[in-house]
């Protein structure tokens, strides 16, 4: 846990207490050594506090369950049903609101990660839900494959990172947007074998589903051929990088930025694909190990809360630490820059993708609400990341569908009173744009907003969702929340 820490960047102390902070913000509290009991029908499991990613989230299921086969899995599905119990799947976590959370059964993925079939003339893998994406990035550079876009963690697993609409920054859609065929146990614990040919409606509304119509066994992912990108990253003036986005986007192939809403400074990073071979990147993945992935995505988040007079030197720093000239490298590894995230105790990020034309005047509104929220204590944003996605018309909950986008990340943590008024005011700002929050991220959606910002397609998936699942044992108070 955190601690609030004054202090003065002259002070003797300052990189202990800066060392301590580093250490504190990625320490989150360890769960307690829990003996896992086992059910003859449904496999084994455990009884104790389930958990998000960074323990924002929280809920006391009835079991936790590890199962290992389908038959346990179906086992569990027409049990709870019988019973009326909630069911919830959950893998690394990944999300920042009740997605998961439940009083009834929670059945993690993590034994089901076996690639199941390549069909090499089609560039399409069939793999298990609880691959981890940086598994399945590797598992198709061997193949001499890769996905379309990529996300930019790869920690999450395959299921939930559709489920929830997982992106990249592309001339392409969402990762959802790329599948062709799934694999779903419903309610009864019947399996359903969705193609794009032969079922097309209810593949539209498994592709981002949110775990509400069933156990995603296996995803069918229509990839491409292995290629290698051209990348660079570059620190500039923020008001330029924003009066030239459309140019930065349009002349890469992959393209985003990352700032700070109060700092003048931002690191643009630019991507094109290219002919020529990887170069040696050694240093350089040594660089984003350490800096990128355990170091700045730890202390851009503190230093903003416990040394605010310094965030602005800090990012200016950090940036240019971080600037790279052109190197290349094949795109799993460059476009998925944190494979394995350090965890960090209360770190909260909410997303909104609103029309990639509005995208200067939503920033400046960022910048105002952000202004609301100043404080000589703390910053309250720690990072702001954005990225743009094409339309794509195959997933009905998908932010992007039927238009361009441009999504706006914002991180901080949950430590702070204003932490949920201020993303609350967040996205009643973004509706104005018709922001359309990410479903795995924090956000206060209704039924009511579901509907506004998604029209017909909320009401095509909810006749999918009662038709899966008639009784509702998918569903928890977060989905209630958004279609009941």
């Amino acid at each position: 846990m955190l601690t609030l820490i004054r202090l003065k960047p002259c002070s003797a102390l300052f990189l202990v207490n800066v060392l301590t902070i580093l250490v504190c913000a990625t320490s989150p509290t360890p769960l307690p050594n829990v003996v896992r009991k086992r059910d003859t029908r449904m496999g084994e499991y455990e009884q104790r506090v389930h958990k998000n990613w960074s323990g924002t989230d929280q809920s006391h299921p009835s079991r936790i369950f590890y199962p290992t086969k389908p038959e346990d899995i179906i086992n569990i599905i027409q049990y709870a049903n019988t019973n009326n119990i909630s069911v919830r799947f959950a893998g690394t976590g990944h999300s920042w609101n009740g997605l998961t959370s439940t009083d009834g059964y929670v059945v993690n993925t993590d034994a089901f990660k076996k690639v199941l079939n390549v069909n090499r003339g089609r560039c399409q893998v069939q793999v298990e839900c609880g691959m981890k994406l940086h598994e399945l990035f590797d598992a198709l550079h061997t193949e001499g494959l890769a996905l379309p876009t990529q996300g930019y963690i790869a920690a999450q697993s395959v299921a939930g990172s559709i489920s929830t609409g997982t992106h990249g920054s592309a001339h392409v859609g969402s990762i959802s947007n790329f599948i062709v065929g799934m694999k779903i146990v419903d309610a009864q614990g019947k399996l359903h074998v969705l193609t794009e040919d032969k079922t097309p409606d209810e593949l539209a509304a498994a592709r981002i589903s949110l775990g509400a119509l069933g156990f995603i066994y296996s995803v069918t992912l229509q990839c491409r051929p292995a290629f290698v990108l051209e990348h660079k990253r570059t620190k500039m003036n923020l008001d330029y990088a924003l009066q030239h986005y459309m140019d930065f986007y349009n002349n890469n192939d992959f393209c985003w930025l990352m700032c700070h809403p109060m700092s003048d400074t931002a690191l643009v990073f630019e991507f094109q694909e290219t002919d020529k071979a990887p170069t040696d990147n050694t240093l350089i993945e040594l660089n984003d190990d350490i800096i990128f992935s355990k170091v700045m995505n730890v202390f851009s988040i503190a230093s903003a809360h416990y040394l605010p007079g310094l965030t602005n030197d800090f990012f200016s720093t950090t940036f240019s630490i971080l600037s790279q000239p052109p190197h290349r490298d094949y795109s799993y590894k460059l476009l998925s820059p944190i494979r394995n995230p350090q965890p960090v105790e209360n770190y909260v990020e909410g997303e909104i993708a609103i029309p990639i034309q509005a995208f200067p005047q939503a920033v400046a509104a960022v910048k105002r609400l952000y202004e609301t929220y100043k404080s000589p204590d703390f910053e309250l944003v720690g990072v702001m990341l954005c990225r743009f996605a094409k339309a794509s018309n195959n997933a009905l909950l998908a932010q992007n569908y039927d238009r361009d986008v441009a999504y706006i990340s914002l991180t901080t943590l949950s430590i702070f009173p204003p932490v949920h008024q201020f993303y609350t005011d967040f996205q009643l700002i973004m509706l104005k744009f018709g922001g359309r929050p990410h479903w795995g991220k924090v956000n206060v959606l209704n039924k009511d907003l579901v509907n506004y910002l998604y029209g017909d397609n909320a009401v095509k998936f909810n006749q999918v969702r009662k038709t899966y699942d008639p009784k509702g044992i998918f569903s928890n108070d977060f989905v209630k929340q958004l279609f009941d």
